[in-house]
């Protein structure tokens, strides 16, 4: 146990359950889904917490928390150059065969199966497949559904559209969060000003406490979501940068503990709660015990579970499995139908991608450059 030590004494880069943590915070937002999925409304803690966050709220926080942790380390340690190539083979791969599943797999089978054949999928308009693959490209997401696919199903009435794949919104955010940190990086505020860091996550943190508690402002919803992942995540940066001066003594994570449990119970949570939760992560992925630390060190199946567990749960639905099994037995089968597919973009995707991060981008970008760079003679 790392207790009296700060953070940057008591992280290890292996000896840590950052990855059984993602594993939680991954299966949180499949276990809230299947609310709205299935025909039963909205996740009860919605009720519970007061309107301030759900389950897979609390599931979305913890990943951007330690995003911006993991994230800025990164950024600390690598060039510009090889920080955005990693990032990007951490998103972008596994990404884009989800896009392909969705339209040329999932979309065409459900479609028939609704329509008795695929006559009109292939030519439906405006939202067909082609154009949910090329206005996705930017990860953005541009287009949420295919034609009808899922229209009349539970979550189709409430949101009045056809809607593929829901998480993948949030990834638009978390590539704008690897932006800015990058630009931070770049522009030396990471070593020379770090303060910059929690200052903003405190603007954020006004901005989306402003967004819950003055609704006279006018800001939505998402905006209010997108303010707080954000939020979250420079929290976790801020972690990060003053890792030497974070204590992770057994009391504060139980201090960290009273105070979530508190404002979610009562108010504040997009506030002190935020910062609280923060910390609670980190102080977890030392704290829990080493038998955890293993957890996704050889296989990680978080991303996978992320982005396919909803069309899985969907394709559930479709099939009626929620009313004829209810709630549980439909969340177990979306995990036990979920698993076996992150696995496989794991081990295909993923892992094949991530082992590209040792070519040194960096370098070969620098000697183009080098090489196309006029001279200052041909200048002259």
């Amino acid at each position: 146990m790392h207790t009296g030590q700060p953070l940057s004494s008591a992280f290890s880069g292996r000896n840590n359950s950052m990855g059984m943590l993602r594993v939680v915070f991954a299966s949180l937002v499949i276990v809230s889904h299947a609310f709205p999925i299935g025909g039963w409304g909205t996740d009860p803690a919605d009720d519970w917490w007061h309107g301030q966050a759900d389950i897979s709220t609390l599931g979305l926080l913890g990943f951007f928390a330690l995003s911006g942790f993991l994230v800025t380390r990164s950024a600390r340690r690598r060039d510009v150059v090889q920080y955005f190539w990693a990032r990007f083979l951490r998103i972008y791969p596994a990404y884009f065969v989800v896009l392909l599943v969705g339209a040329f797999l999932v979309g065409p089978w459900f479609y028939a199966r609704e329509h008795g054949s695929l006559g009109g999928y292939w030519r439906s308009h405006p939202e067909g497949p082609f154009t949910y693959v090329l206005l996705n490209l930017g990860v953005e997401q541009r287009q949420r559904g295919i034609a009808d696919v899922w229209r009349d199903l539970p979550h189709g009435e409430i949101s009045e559209a056809s809607v593929l794949n829901i998480p993948l919104w949030t990834l638009w955010w978390e590539v704008v969060c690897y932006v800015m940190v990058g630009g931070l990086a770049v522009l030396g505020i990471l070593k020379l000003a770090r303060f910059v860091v929690p200052l903003l996550a405190l603007v954020l943190m006004a901005g989306a406490t402003i967004t819950e508690y003055v609704p006279e402002v006018g800001w939505s919803y998402a905006q209010g979501k997108i303010l707080s992942l954000v939020c979250i995540f420079l929290l976790g940066a801020t972690l990060e940068l003053y890792a030497d001066k974070v204590p992770m003594a057994r009391r504060w994570g139980l201090l960290a503990i009273g105070v979530v449990v508190l404002t979610l119970s009562t108010g504040l949570f997009s506030s002190v709660g935020y910062a609280a939760f923060a910390y609670l992560v980190l102080w977890l992925s030392v704290h829990l015990p080493a038998a955890l630390h293993g957890v996704g060190r050889r296989t990680d199946l978080t991303y996978g579970l992320y982005i396919y567990g909803w069309p899985v749960a969907m394709g559930l639905a479709d099939y009626g499995v929620p009313q004829a099994w209810g709630y549980w037995a439909f969340v177990l089968m979306t995990f036990a139908l979920t698993v076996p597919l992150a696995w496989l973009s794991w081990h295909y995707i993923e892992k094949p991608a991530l082992a590209l991060k040792t070519r040194d981008v960096g370098q070969r970008v620098a000697a183009l450059r080098a090489r196309w760079r006029p001279t200052v003679d041909q200048q002259a």
